[in-house]
């Protein structure tokens, strides 16, 4: 992990809500209580939490590396909020090793760092919630592939999904009767490999038929702050081939990826939907206690939080700015940096998917939403001003489909009722088509409408917001 930080227009708003593998992995519960499984309702939200790069403190070369308290303090600003999702990622930057390993080549000494962190710290991880952890980075091998193995041992010990090593599968696991698999490359040889994208590809589709919810973990990209844009071309550094992580996300999703998550760079990136679907380029650093740069983009982290349907469609978000002190422990920010940041990188570098993200950290869609969501599940979008100040239009939207047909189904059916519906076409990278029964200039005439023929319309019909 070579270091050296120092440091949207067509929109339109949603208005409603806002492996190996081997042994079943899932947040703690209690022992000895025997209760029937939980299964999620087909139209139920998703949420699915991301972090970036963990280093929990290194006993290399010596024990000063360690936090104090050995670790135990490290997540106790957030621990509640990574505990409260369905699934929580993260990019584990340092091995979980105690003795031995062999450490590796380190040409540059002022450019190549080492981690060795204490397999005790791996229930610190579970603990602090985490359901998958990515192994696909540059520093899985510090200290050889017993170092690697080592940290896969522990984690199956404490039934946290891992993915990334190079002989591995990816890693599913099922909570609430809701498949997740979860994959991780890197443009490493000891890695599953980032930049064979066809490979991956194929990896992803196959894990696709098996599951619910795809989720990607990418480390790939230059590091440092002035790396921060997504060139869209294949990104080198140090004499290495980074990878073109722009094309690599988009084939993961055109395979089957729901989410696909970046690290690698230490800074953020840009986000942008694609084909419904959530990418982020980089989420930076997380927790990364010791003598690691946290100055500036560096030190400023958040927690991706992202609301899916059970088909993997991307509803909205939410970002937790955090601002990492005290030797390397994330705490909440006050000053929500991380917000403008990301904003201000998504639009720049994708104008047409980036998604509107508002002052209070809200991820809503870019344009015409392609959203089903049930009114009971809500985050609020941006305030009544900003709100008023981006749409002119509200659609009373009665279904969303993947095909024509299944959209033609839906018209007729309204038509029979007595509503006089029009299908929208998709837009952008959008790949649904919108039913809609009626559409106002007033937001309070669409809410009226809606509940006036709630017994026409589809349960989980909804306002649509835009502008044109």
């Amino acid at each position: 992990m070579p270091l050296f930080c120092t440091r949207i227009f067509y929109v339109a708003v949603l208005l409603g809500l806002l492996s190996s593998c081997n042994a079943p992995s899932a947040k703690a519960k209690k022992e000895g209580t025997a209760k029937p499984v939980a299964v999620k309702a087909v139209d139920s939200i998703i949420t699915i939490q991301a972090v970036g790069d963990l280093v929990l403190g290194s006993t290399y070369p010596d024990s000063s590396g360690l936090p104090p308290e050995d670790g135990k303090t490290l997540f106790s600003h957030v621990s509640d909020i990574l505990n409260d999702a369905d699934i929580t990622c993260g990019n584990l930057e340092a091995p979980l090793i105690d003795r031995g390993g062999t450490i590796k080549d380190c040409r540059d000494p002022k450019v190549c760092y080492m981690f060795k962190t204490p397999t005790r710290y791996g229930k610190l991880l579970k603990a602090a919630g985490f359901d998958f952890l990515n192994l696909a980075n540059n520093h899985s091998h510090d200290f050889g592939t017993e170092g690697a193995d080592t940290t896969a041992k522990v984690l199956r010990s404490l039934g946290i999904g891992y993915a990334g090593l190079r002989n591995d599968t990816p890693y599913i696991i099922q909570k609430d009767g809701i498949r997740y698999g979860y994959a991780a490359f890197a443009p490493y040889s000891s890695t599953c490999y980032l930049n064979n994208i066809e490979a991956a590809a194929k990896t992803i589709k196959a894990l696709a038929a098996k599951v619910d919810i795809v989720i990607v973990s990418m480390h790939g990209g230059a590091e440092g702050p002035e790396y921060r844009h997504v060139t869209k071309e294949k990104e080198k550094q140090f004499g290495c081939d980074l990878g073109n992580v722009y094309k690599f996300a988009h084939a993961m999703v055109d395979a089957g990826a729901d989410v696909v998550l970046g690290v690698g760079p230490h800074v953020w990136r840009g986000a942008e939907i694609y084909k419904d679907r959530c990418i982020f380029y980089s989420i930076g650093n997380f927790c990364i206690y010791g003598k690691i740069s946290r100055n500036g983009y560096c030190g400023t982290s958040a927690i991706v939080r992202l609301n899916v349907k059970k088909d993997g469609t991307f509803q909205t978000g939410q970002l937790i700015p955090v601002k990492i002190r005290n030797g390397g422990i994330p705490e909440l920010d006050k000053d929500s940096a991380a917000i403008p940041i990301l904003k201000e990188l998504s639009e720049a570098d994708f104008p047409n998917t980036a998604p509107l993200i508002t002052q209070e950290g809200k991820i809503l869609y870019p344009s015409l939403a392609l959203l089903s969501v049930p009114d009971q599940v809500v985050l609020p979008v941006a305030d009544k001003m900003a709100e008023a100040s981006i749409a002119d239009k509200y659609y009373v939207i009665s279904g969303s489909f993947p095909t024509l047909q299944e959209a033609k189904e839906r018209k007729k059916e309204l038509y029979a009722k007595g509503l006089k519906a029009e299908i929208m076409p998709p837009m952008d990278n959008q790949t649904h088509y919108r039913v809609s029964a009626a559409v106002f200039k007033d937001k309070g005439r669409a809410k009226v409408f809606r509940k006036e023929h709630e017994d026409q319309l589809a349960k989980d019909a909804w306002i649509m917001a835009s502008r044109n």
